[in-house]
Protein backbone atom coordinates (compact mmCIF):
# COMPACT_ATOMS: atom_id res chain seq x y z
CA UNK A 1 0.00 0.00 0.00
CA UNK A 2 0.98 3.59 -0.60
CA UNK A 3 1.64 6.15 2.13
CA UNK A 4 0.17 9.47 1.10
CA UNK A 5 -0.34 12.96 2.41
CA UNK A 6 -4.04 13.66 2.78
CA UNK A 7 -6.02 16.86 2.46
CA UNK A 8 -8.93 18.30 4.41
CA UNK A 9 -10.55 19.22 1.09
CA UNK A 10 -12.33 16.76 -1.20
CA UNK A 11 -13.57 17.04 -4.77
CA UNK A 12 -16.13 14.31 -5.46
CA UNK A 13 -16.80 13.48 -9.11
CA UNK A 14 -20.19 11.84 -9.70
CA UNK A 15 -21.06 10.01 -12.93
CA UNK A 16 -23.83 7.75 -14.19
CA UNK A 17 -22.37 4.74 -12.37
CA UNK A 18 -23.51 6.37 -9.13
CA UNK A 19 -27.12 6.28 -10.31
CA UNK A 20 -26.63 2.69 -11.44
CA UNK A 21 -25.47 1.80 -7.92
CA UNK A 22 -29.01 2.79 -6.88
CA UNK A 23 -30.53 0.53 -9.56
CA UNK A 24 -31.79 3.48 -11.58
CA UNK A 25 -32.38 2.71 -15.29
CA UNK A 26 -30.24 5.64 -16.43
CA UNK A 27 -27.90 3.98 -18.92
CA UNK A 28 -28.17 4.75 -22.62
CA UNK A 29 -29.07 1.10 -23.33
CA UNK A 30 -32.04 1.33 -20.94
CA UNK A 31 -33.19 4.58 -22.51
CA UNK A 32 -32.92 2.97 -25.95
CA UNK A 33 -35.08 0.00 -24.87
CA UNK A 34 -37.66 2.30 -23.31
CA UNK A 35 -37.80 4.49 -26.38
CA UNK A 36 -38.13 1.53 -28.72
CA UNK A 37 -41.02 0.04 -26.75
CA UNK A 38 -42.87 3.19 -25.70
CA UNK A 39 -42.33 5.54 -28.60
CA UNK A 40 -41.22 3.81 -31.81
CA UNK A 41 -43.49 0.77 -31.55
CA UNK A 42 -46.50 2.70 -30.26
CA UNK A 43 -46.26 5.04 -33.22
CA UNK A 44 -45.94 2.09 -35.57
CA UNK A 45 -49.06 0.53 -34.07
CA UNK A 46 -50.89 3.82 -34.65
CA UNK A 47 -49.17 4.65 -37.90
CA UNK A 48 -50.30 7.67 -39.81
CA UNK A 49 -48.94 8.15 -43.31
CA UNK A 50 -48.26 11.82 -42.52
CA UNK A 51 -46.35 11.14 -39.30
CA UNK A 52 -43.08 13.07 -39.65
CA UNK A 53 -41.52 10.87 -36.97
CA UNK A 54 -40.74 8.28 -39.64
CA UNK A 55 -38.68 8.51 -42.80
CA UNK A 56 -41.47 8.76 -45.35
CA UNK A 57 -39.43 7.60 -48.34
CA UNK A 58 -38.29 4.41 -46.66
CA UNK A 59 -41.73 3.75 -45.20
CA UNK A 60 -43.05 3.73 -48.76
CA UNK A 61 -40.26 1.44 -49.94
CA UNK A 62 -40.72 -0.78 -46.91
CA UNK A 63 -44.02 -2.24 -48.07
CA UNK A 64 -42.44 -3.46 -51.30
CA UNK A 65 -39.22 -4.84 -49.81
CA UNK A 66 -39.08 -8.65 -50.03
CA UNK A 67 -36.56 -9.13 -47.20
CA UNK A 68 -38.01 -10.99 -44.16
CA UNK A 69 -37.07 -8.21 -41.77
CA UNK A 70 -39.24 -5.77 -43.71
CA UNK A 71 -42.09 -8.21 -44.15
CA UNK A 72 -42.24 -8.55 -40.38
CA UNK A 73 -41.98 -4.83 -39.79
CA UNK A 74 -44.72 -4.05 -42.29
CA UNK A 75 -47.11 -6.17 -40.22
CA UNK A 76 -46.52 -3.87 -37.25
CA UNK A 77 -48.40 -1.02 -38.87
CA UNK A 78 -51.76 -0.28 -37.28
CA UNK A 79 -52.11 -3.35 -35.12
CA UNK A 80 -52.29 -4.28 -31.44
CA UNK A 81 -49.21 -4.31 -29.26
CA UNK A 82 -47.11 -7.46 -29.36
CA UNK A 83 -44.07 -8.05 -27.14
CA UNK A 84 -42.52 -10.10 -29.91
CA UNK A 85 -42.22 -6.96 -32.01
CA UNK A 86 -39.96 -5.39 -29.37
CA UNK A 87 -37.60 -8.37 -29.37
CA UNK A 88 -37.68 -8.52 -33.15
CA UNK A 89 -36.71 -4.87 -33.62
CA UNK A 90 -34.15 -4.98 -30.83
CA UNK A 91 -32.46 -7.85 -32.65
CA UNK A 92 -32.76 -6.10 -36.02
CA UNK A 93 -31.57 -2.54 -35.34
CA UNK A 94 -30.92 -1.95 -39.04
CA UNK A 95 -34.68 -1.78 -39.51
CA UNK A 96 -34.92 0.97 -36.88
CA UNK A 97 -32.12 2.92 -38.51
CA UNK A 98 -33.98 2.85 -41.82
CA UNK A 99 -37.48 3.85 -40.72
CA UNK A 100 -36.64 6.72 -38.32
CA UNK A 101 -36.54 10.25 -39.70
CA UNK A 102 -33.93 11.04 -37.03
CA UNK A 103 -31.05 9.39 -38.85
CA UNK A 104 -28.54 9.96 -36.03
CA UNK A 105 -30.78 8.16 -33.53
CA UNK A 106 -31.24 5.40 -36.10
CA UNK A 107 -27.48 5.00 -36.39
CA UNK A 108 -27.18 4.83 -32.59
CA UNK A 109 -29.62 1.93 -32.53
CA UNK A 110 -27.79 0.21 -35.36
CA UNK A 111 -24.40 0.56 -33.67
CA UNK A 112 -25.88 -0.53 -30.30
CA UNK A 113 -24.03 1.82 -27.99
CA UNK A 114 -24.25 1.26 -24.23
CA UNK A 115 -22.78 4.39 -22.66
CA UNK A 116 -23.65 8.08 -22.74
CA UNK A 117 -20.06 9.10 -23.37
CA UNK A 118 -20.11 6.86 -26.45
CA UNK A 119 -23.08 8.84 -27.78
CA UNK A 120 -21.26 12.14 -27.35
CA UNK A 121 -18.24 10.67 -29.12
CA UNK A 122 -20.55 9.31 -31.84
CA UNK A 123 -21.92 12.81 -32.39
CA UNK A 124 -18.39 14.12 -32.80
CA UNK A 125 -17.70 11.43 -35.43
CA UNK A 126 -20.95 12.26 -37.24
CA UNK A 127 -20.05 15.94 -37.04
CA UNK A 128 -16.84 15.31 -38.95
CA UNK A 129 -18.74 13.30 -41.57
CA UNK A 130 -21.31 16.08 -41.91
CA UNK A 131 -18.54 18.62 -42.46
CA UNK A 132 -17.05 16.46 -45.21
CA UNK A 133 -20.46 16.09 -46.88
CA UNK A 134 -21.19 19.81 -46.64
CA UNK A 135 -17.82 20.73 -48.11
CA UNK A 136 -18.44 18.34 -51.00
CA UNK A 137 -21.93 19.73 -51.66
CA UNK A 138 -20.98 23.34 -50.83
CA UNK A 139 -23.86 23.65 -48.36
CA UNK A 140 -24.71 23.42 -44.65
CA UNK A 141 -27.52 20.91 -45.08
CA UNK A 142 -25.81 17.94 -43.42
CA UNK A 143 -24.78 19.80 -40.26
CA UNK A 144 -28.23 21.39 -39.88
CA UNK A 145 -29.87 17.95 -40.05
CA UNK A 146 -27.37 16.43 -37.61
CA UNK A 147 -27.77 19.23 -35.06
CA UNK A 148 -31.55 19.02 -35.28
CA UNK A 149 -31.39 15.25 -34.73
CA UNK A 150 -29.07 15.72 -31.75
CA UNK A 151 -31.35 18.36 -30.18
CA UNK A 152 -34.26 15.99 -30.57
CA UNK A 153 -32.38 13.20 -28.80
CA UNK A 154 -31.62 15.53 -25.89
CA UNK A 155 -35.33 16.26 -25.54
CA UNK A 156 -36.13 12.54 -25.59
CA UNK A 157 -33.50 11.84 -22.94
CA UNK A 158 -34.72 14.58 -20.62
CA UNK A 159 -38.33 13.39 -20.92
CA UNK A 160 -37.22 9.86 -20.09
CA UNK A 161 -35.14 10.81 -17.05
CA UNK A 162 -37.83 13.08 -15.62
CA UNK A 163 -40.16 10.09 -15.34
CA UNK A 164 -37.69 7.95 -13.38
CA UNK A 165 -38.66 7.77 -9.72
CA UNK A 166 -36.08 9.27 -7.39
CA UNK A 167 -34.52 6.53 -5.22
CA UNK A 168 -34.35 6.34 -1.46
CA UNK A 169 -30.96 6.59 0.19
CA UNK A 170 -29.01 3.35 0.29
CA UNK A 171 -27.91 2.59 3.85
CA UNK A 172 -24.60 1.07 2.76
CA UNK A 173 -23.76 4.07 0.63
CA UNK A 174 -24.78 6.39 3.46
CA UNK A 175 -22.40 4.55 5.78
CA UNK A 176 -19.68 4.57 3.12
CA UNK A 177 -19.78 8.34 2.81
CA UNK A 178 -19.87 9.00 6.53
CA UNK A 179 -16.93 6.74 7.30
CA UNK A 180 -14.73 7.59 4.33
CA UNK A 181 -15.04 11.35 4.47
CA UNK A 182 -14.79 12.02 8.17
CA UNK A 183 -12.23 14.67 8.97
CA UNK A 184 -12.82 16.56 5.73
CA UNK A 185 -13.57 20.23 6.19
CA UNK A 186 -14.73 21.07 2.68
CA UNK A 187 -16.43 18.86 0.11
CA UNK A 188 -17.19 20.05 -3.41
CA UNK A 189 -19.28 17.74 -5.59
CA UNK A 190 -18.84 17.90 -9.34
CA UNK A 191 -22.01 16.13 -10.44
CA UNK A 192 -22.14 15.16 -14.11
CA UNK A 193 -25.57 13.52 -13.68
CA UNK A 194 -28.82 15.29 -14.43
CA UNK A 195 -30.55 13.51 -11.54
CA UNK A 196 -30.58 14.51 -7.86
CA UNK A 197 -29.56 11.13 -6.45
CA UNK A 198 -26.45 12.46 -4.73
CA UNK A 199 -28.17 15.47 -3.16
CA UNK A 200 -30.06 13.20 -0.77
CA UNK A 201 -26.78 12.27 0.93
CA UNK A 202 -25.85 15.77 2.05
CA UNK A 203 -26.95 15.02 5.61
CA UNK A 204 -24.59 12.05 5.70
CA UNK A 205 -21.67 14.45 5.50
CA UNK A 206 -23.12 16.62 8.25
CA UNK A 207 -23.12 13.63 10.60
CA UNK A 208 -19.46 12.69 10.25
CA UNK A 209 -17.64 11.33 13.27
CA UNK A 210 -15.68 14.39 14.36
CA UNK A 211 -18.49 16.85 13.69
CA UNK A 212 -16.38 19.27 11.61
CA UNK A 213 -17.96 18.59 8.24
CA UNK A 214 -19.63 21.44 6.40
CA UNK A 215 -22.53 20.80 4.03
CA UNK A 216 -21.17 19.76 0.60
CA UNK A 217 -21.52 22.17 -2.29
CA UNK A 218 -23.05 20.37 -5.29
CA UNK A 219 -22.37 21.67 -8.78
CA UNK A 220 -24.55 20.11 -11.50
CA UNK A 221 -21.93 20.98 -14.06
CA UNK A 222 -24.03 19.63 -16.98
CA UNK A 223 -27.37 20.95 -15.76
CA UNK A 224 -30.28 19.10 -14.18
CA UNK A 225 -33.81 18.07 -15.03
CA UNK A 226 -35.21 21.45 -13.99
CA UNK A 227 -32.99 23.33 -16.42
CA UNK A 228 -31.20 22.85 -19.72
CA UNK A 229 -29.03 19.76 -19.90
CA UNK A 230 -25.64 19.67 -21.54
CA UNK A 231 -25.02 16.91 -24.01
CA UNK A 232 -22.09 17.42 -26.36
CA UNK A 233 -18.36 17.04 -26.83
CA UNK A 234 -15.63 18.43 -24.59
CA UNK A 235 -12.16 17.31 -25.68
CA UNK A 236 -10.75 20.59 -26.92
CA UNK A 237 -7.25 19.08 -27.13
CA UNK A 238 -7.93 16.83 -30.13
CA UNK A 239 -6.79 17.66 -33.65
CA UNK A 240 -10.33 17.14 -34.94
CA UNK A 241 -11.68 19.74 -32.50
CA UNK A 242 -9.22 22.36 -33.66
CA UNK A 243 -9.98 21.53 -37.28
CA UNK A 244 -13.69 22.17 -36.66
CA UNK A 245 -12.98 25.60 -35.20
CA UNK A 246 -10.79 26.45 -38.18
CA UNK A 247 -13.72 25.91 -40.57
CA UNK A 248 -15.28 29.22 -39.49
CA UNK A 249 -18.80 27.75 -39.73
CA UNK A 250 -20.72 28.54 -36.54
CA UNK A 251 -23.12 25.58 -36.87
CA UNK A 252 -20.21 23.15 -36.61
CA UNK A 253 -19.66 24.35 -33.04
CA UNK A 254 -23.26 24.30 -31.78
CA UNK A 255 -22.81 21.27 -29.50
CA UNK A 256 -19.32 21.82 -28.13
CA UNK A 257 -19.34 21.99 -24.34
CA UNK A 258 -17.44 25.25 -24.05
CA UNK A 259 -20.49 27.12 -25.37
CA UNK A 260 -22.66 25.70 -22.58
CA UNK A 261 -20.06 26.36 -19.89
CA UNK A 262 -20.00 30.02 -20.90
CA UNK A 263 -23.79 30.36 -20.80
CA UNK A 264 -23.91 29.37 -17.14
CA UNK A 265 -21.84 30.20 -14.06
CA UNK A 266 -21.18 26.59 -13.05
CA UNK A 267 -17.80 26.24 -14.75
CA UNK A 268 -16.55 29.49 -13.23
CA UNK A 269 -17.84 28.36 -9.82
CA UNK A 270 -15.73 25.21 -10.13
CA UNK A 271 -12.59 27.13 -11.08
CA UNK A 272 -13.11 29.59 -8.23
CA UNK A 273 -13.49 26.74 -5.75
CA UNK A 274 -10.27 25.11 -6.92
CA UNK A 275 -8.45 28.42 -6.39
CA UNK A 276 -9.66 28.62 -2.78
CA UNK A 277 -8.13 25.31 -1.71
CA UNK A 278 -4.44 25.05 -0.90
CA UNK A 279 -4.73 21.39 -1.86
CA UNK A 280 -7.40 18.72 -2.35
CA UNK A 281 -8.09 15.06 -3.07
CA UNK A 282 -10.37 13.76 -5.83
CA UNK A 283 -12.82 10.88 -5.39
CA UNK A 284 -14.42 9.39 -8.51
CA UNK A 285 -17.79 7.64 -8.26
CA UNK A 286 -19.28 6.18 -11.40
CA UNK A 287 -17.64 8.47 -13.97
CA UNK A 288 -15.79 6.89 -16.88
CA UNK A 289 -13.29 9.79 -17.13
CA UNK A 290 -13.76 9.59 -20.90
CA UNK A 291 -12.58 12.02 -23.55
CA UNK A 292 -15.88 13.85 -23.93
CA UNK A 293 -15.14 15.55 -20.59
CA UNK A 294 -11.37 15.62 -20.99
CA UNK A 295 -10.85 19.38 -20.97
CA UNK A 296 -12.81 19.93 -17.75
CA UNK A 297 -11.32 16.89 -15.99
CA UNK A 298 -7.85 18.05 -16.95
CA UNK A 299 -8.47 21.28 -15.03
CA UNK A 300 -9.32 19.33 -11.88
CA UNK A 301 -6.92 16.39 -11.99
CA UNK A 302 -3.69 17.84 -13.38
CA UNK A 303 -3.29 20.72 -10.93
CA UNK A 304 -0.41 20.47 -8.51
CA UNK A 305 -2.94 21.09 -5.73
CA UNK A 306 -4.53 17.70 -6.49
CA UNK A 307 -2.68 15.39 -4.12
CA UNK A 308 -4.52 12.11 -4.66
CA UNK A 309 -7.05 10.58 -7.03
CA UNK A 310 -9.23 7.85 -5.50
CA UNK A 311 -10.86 5.30 -7.79
CA UNK A 312 -13.09 2.56 -6.42
CA UNK A 313 -13.46 -1.10 -7.21
CA UNK A 314 -16.83 -2.32 -8.39
CA UNK A 315 -18.71 -4.05 -5.60
CA UNK A 316 -19.94 -7.57 -6.29
CA UNK A 317 -17.38 -8.41 -8.97
CA UNK A 318 -14.48 -10.82 -8.70
CA UNK A 319 -10.91 -9.54 -8.61
CA UNK A 320 -10.28 -10.10 -12.33
CA UNK A 321 -13.39 -8.11 -13.29
CA UNK A 322 -12.56 -5.41 -10.77
CA UNK A 323 -9.05 -5.11 -12.17
CA UNK A 324 -10.38 -4.87 -15.72
CA UNK A 325 -12.77 -2.00 -14.91
CA UNK A 326 -10.09 -0.29 -12.81
CA UNK A 327 -7.61 -0.55 -15.70
CA UNK A 328 -10.18 1.03 -18.04
CA UNK A 329 -10.33 4.08 -15.77
CA UNK A 330 -6.53 4.28 -15.63
CA UNK A 331 -6.33 4.21 -19.44
CA UNK A 332 -8.75 7.12 -19.63
CA UNK A 333 -6.79 9.04 -17.00
CA UNK A 334 -3.64 8.49 -19.06
CA UNK A 335 -5.43 10.15 -21.99
CA UNK A 336 -6.16 13.18 -19.80
CA UNK A 337 -2.70 13.76 -18.33
CA UNK A 338 0.25 15.08 -20.30
CA UNK A 339 2.72 13.77 -17.71
CA UNK A 340 2.39 10.04 -17.01
CA UNK A 341 4.51 10.34 -13.86
CA UNK A 342 1.72 12.47 -12.37
CA UNK A 343 -0.70 9.60 -12.89
CA UNK A 344 1.59 7.21 -11.03
CA UNK A 345 2.07 9.58 -8.12
CA UNK A 346 -1.52 10.77 -7.76
CA UNK A 347 -3.74 7.74 -8.40
CA UNK A 348 -4.26 5.38 -5.48
CA UNK A 349 -3.25 1.91 -6.70
CA UNK A 350 -5.66 -0.98 -7.20
CA UNK A 351 -4.58 -2.92 -4.11
CA UNK A 352 -5.01 0.13 -1.88
CA UNK A 353 -8.39 1.06 -3.34
CA UNK A 354 -11.64 -0.05 -1.70
CA UNK A 355 -14.97 -1.17 -3.11
CA UNK A 356 -18.05 1.01 -3.36
CA UNK A 357 -20.27 0.53 -1.44
CA UNK A 358 -19.23 -1.43 1.63
CA UNK A 359 -21.01 -4.73 2.16
CA UNK A 360 -21.11 -4.14 5.89
CA UNK A 361 -20.55 -1.22 8.21
CA UNK A 362 -16.91 -0.96 9.26
CA UNK A 363 -16.21 0.07 12.82
CA UNK A 364 -14.26 3.15 13.86
CA UNK A 365 -11.14 1.17 14.68
CA UNK A 366 -11.00 -0.23 11.15
CA UNK A 367 -11.39 3.22 9.64
CA UNK A 368 -8.73 4.80 11.83
CA UNK A 369 -6.36 1.93 11.11
CA UNK A 370 -6.85 2.36 7.36
CA UNK A 371 -6.41 6.14 7.52
CA UNK A 372 -3.20 5.88 9.52
CA UNK A 373 -1.82 3.19 7.21
CA UNK A 374 -2.53 4.99 3.94
CA UNK A 375 -1.52 8.50 4.90
CA UNK A 376 1.17 10.43 6.66
CA UNK A 377 -0.08 13.45 8.58
CA UNK A 378 0.84 16.82 7.15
Amino acid sequence: MQNRIKSKNAIIIIGNGFDKAHDLPTSYAEFADYYLKNVILKRLYNYDKDDKFFNQRFIADLRNNPLPVFERLEKSFNRKEDDNDFEFLKNNPEAISIILKNSFLGKLYNDQYNNWFDIEAAYFSELQLAITKDERNKSKEAILILNNDFDEIKRYVKEYLINIKEPENDLLIDIFFRFNFFGKENIYVLNFNYTNTFNNYKESFERTLNGTQNTPIVNHIHGDLKSDILFGYGDSTSDGYQSIKDKDIDEYMDHLKTLYYLRKSKYRELINELEIYSNYEVYVFGHSLGRTDKTLLKKVLEREKCLNIHLFKRQGKNKIEQQKSFDALIKNILRIFDNEDDVRSKVLDFESSIAFPYKKQPNLHEIEKRENYLYKSK
